[in-house]
């Protein structure tokens, strides 16, 4: 999967993945987290500017009662966390907003489909898990 992530983000582009020790157990489809996973990072890849970088982070979480009074779909709970963060321009609220909706694209006509980020945001919604953006403009 390494292999592949770096094939699409290409070589100007820094990548690197930060895996914390101890990771619990999750059981999540491998093909749609993989699939998910090459969607973010297709997404990274087209926010930047012909470069930038691109950081993969995999760790434990907990989704405290703070968290979830702010997040109505979140339930309390140990989680393993997967956070993507990239150097590209960010996202204006009014884009968040609509960001997981089906066919939704800031993209130019075929060059994007608009189905990425609602595929991810049903994977994760499937095997149980919250999904969020935070971007700076």
């Amino acid at each position: 999967m390494d292999d592949m992530l770096r094939r699409v983000l290409g070589a100007a582009f820094a990548f690197e993945v930060r895996v914390a020790r101890g990771l619990w157990n999750t059981f999540v489809d491998i093909t749609q987290f993989e699939n998910a996973l090459l969607n973010l990072c297709i997404n990274a890849h087209d926010a930047m500017d012909g470069h930038g970088a691109v950081t993969i982070e995999i760790g434990n979480t907990v989704l405290d009662e703070q968290y979830a009074q702010r997040c109505d779909e979140v339930r309390l709970g140990q989680y393993v966390i997967l956070a993507i963060t990239d150097t590209g321009s960010g996202m204006p609220p009014e884009v968040i907003e609509r960001a997981f909706e089906p066919f939704f694209t800031t993209k130019e006509e075929g060059k994007g489909t608009g189905l990425g980020l609602s595929m991810v945001f049903g994977f994760v919604r499937q095997s149980g898990g919250h999904v969020k953006i935070d971007s700076r403009v």
